[in-house]
C-alpha cells in the first residue's frame, strides 16, 4: 500500500508514520511510492484531482491490480468490530467524487426551489418579485408557522405563516414583513400592513410584534416551555393562542440572546433533600429503642454499680455507683435513671419499713423503685 495527500481523522491530521504503522501492525506492507506490487493507493480528493505522479502510476496499473481509495476505507476497516478488510468499491475516488457532485446538485436544486417559493410569496404579499425569504447567519429561514385548533362548533385548523423578506439587491439591502392565514374550508387571508421596503430593525420589530400578539410569547423566549396568559383589566381571560413548534434539536433555530441555553441542554436541577433531619429522627428512634431494649442492661450490668432485686428484698453486688436511682414501671415499660440522691429519697424506708434496714437497703443511697401491682419485684433495668 501507498498514500498521497493529507488526511484528517477524529484526533487531527494523520501522518504518514501513523498510516504506515497501522498497515504494518495489521499484516500489510507500506511503501512510500507506488510500485508494481502496490494493491491500494490511499489518496485525498485534492491529489486525485491534480493527477500527480503517484496517481498516474496507479492509473497505469489499472483498477484490477491497484485500487485508489479514500482515507475512510482504512479507517473504517480498522475501527469496525470485528476488524476486517472492507470492500473498496464504495470508497473509490471516482465513486466518492460522483456522490459529492450528486449531493451538491441535490442541495442546489432544493435551495433554488426554496428561493423561488419565497419570491412567489413576496409577490403575492407585496406585488414585487425583488424579495426572497431572509436567512440569518445561523442558516435559519425566517418562514415561521403558528397553528391552533378551534373546537367551537365545527373543528377548524388555523395556521399563520410569518415571512421576513430580504431584497435581492445587497447594496443596500431592504427588508419587509408579511403573513398568510390559512383556515379549514376558508380562503387564504393576507397580512400586508408591514409588507413594504424598510430597514432590518423596523422589519424585524414588526415580525416580533406579530409573533407575540398571535402566540403570547416573546420571540426571544420561543424555545421556553411557557403557557401564555391573556390579561385584561387586571384579570386573566380565556384565549386560544397560536402555538409555535421549534425545530428539532440539531437544526437552526435562529439567533438567540447571548449566553442562552436551550431547555433540553440545561443541567438538571438538584432536588432538595434534607438528610440531616432524617438522620436526627433515626438517631432519636434508635435512642428510644435502645432505652427500651438495652438501657436496663447498661444500668444493671455496669462495672461498679450493678444490683438485683428479689421478692423479699434487694442485695447489692460489687461497688454500687454513688446515688444511682433506677425506676421501672411494669405498666408503661419505661425507665428513668439519674445520678445523685434527692433529699426526699435519702431516708426512704426499705422493704421491712425501717429506714436503716440491712436487708433491702442499697449502698451509698442507690434506690430501686418498682411497680408492685402484681406483687413481684423486677430487675431494676429497662
Amino acid at each position: 500500500m501507498a498514500s498521497v495527500g493529507r488526511f484528517m481523522h477524529t484526533r487531527g491530521e494523520a501522518s504518514i508514520e501513523e498510516i504506515s504503522r497501522w498497515i504494518r501492525y495489521h499484516g500489510g506492507t507500506y511503501e512510500n511510492e507506488v510500485t508494481d506490487e502496490t494493491t491500494h493507493l490511499i489518496c485525498s480528493i485534492e491529489e486525485y484531482k491534480k493527477g500527480g505522479a503517484q496517481v498516474r502510476k496507479a492509473w497505469k496499473l489499472g483498477t484490477e491490480k491497484c485500487q485508489i481509495v479514500i482515507f475512510e476505507w482504512i479507517e473504517d476497516s480498522l475501527q469496525g468490530k470485528p476488524k476486517r478488510r472492507l470492500g473498496e468499491k464504495p470508497y473509490t475516488l471516482d465513486r466518492t467524487i460522483m456522490n459529492l457532485k450528486k449531493m451538491s446538485a441535490d442541495k442546489l436544486r432544493e435551495h433554488r426551489k426554496k428561493f423561488e417559493d419565497g419570491v412567489r410569496v413576496s409577490k403575492e404579499l407585496s406585488n414585487s418579485d425583488l424579495f426572497h425569504v431572509y436567512y440569518d447567519s445561523d442558516a435559519f429561514e425566517y418562514k415561521v408557522m403558528l397553528s391552533r385548533v378551534r373546537l367551537e362548533g365545527k373543528t377548524m385548523i388555523e395556521k399563520y405563516t410569518l415571512y421576513l423578506f430580504e431584497s435581492h439587491n445587497k447594496a443596500p439591502p431592504l427588508y419587509m414583513f408579511g403573513a398568510k392565514l390559512s383556515r379549514t374550508c376558508r380562503p387564504i387571508a393576507y397580512y400586508r400592513q408591514d409588507c413594504h421596503p424598510m430597514d432590518f430593525a423596523t422589519a424585524f420589530s414588526c415580525f416580533k410584534k406579530f409573533f407575540k400578539e398571535r402566540s403570547g410569547i416573546d420571540w426571544d423566549d420561543r424555545l421556553e416551555r411557557i403557557i401564555p396568559k391573556k390579561i385584561e383589566n387586571g384579570k386573566e381571560v380565556e384565549f386560544a393562542f397560536f402555538k409555535y413548534l421549534p425545530p428539532i434539536q440539531g437544526r437552526p433555530v435562529g439567533l438567540l440572546p447571548y449566553g442562552y441555553v436551550r431547555p433540553e441542554d440545561r443541567p438538571m436541577e438538584d432536588v432538595g433533600y434534607d438528610t440531616d433531619s432524617e438522620v436526627g429522627d433515626d438517631d432519636q428512634d434508635s435512642g428510644s429503642q435502645g432505652c427500651n431494649d438495652e438501657g436496663g442492661s447498661d444500668t444493671s450490668a455496669s462495672d461498679s454499680g450493678s444490683h438485683s432485686d428479689s421478692g423479699e428484698g434487694s442485695t447489692t453486688s460489687g461497688a454500687d455507683s454513688d446515688g444511682v436511682i433506677s425506676i421501672s414501671s411494669e405498666e408503661s415499660g419505661s425507665c428513668f435513671s439519674s445520678v445523685g440522691t434527692p433529699s426526699f429519697l435519702k431516708d426512704t424506708p426499705s422493704a421491712d419499713g425501717s429506714p436503716d434496714s440491712t436487708q433491702g437497703r442499697l449502698r451509698n443511697g442507690a434506690i430501686s423503685i418498682s411497680s408492685d401491682e402484681d406483687h413481684t419485684w423486677r430487675d431494676a433495668c429497662c
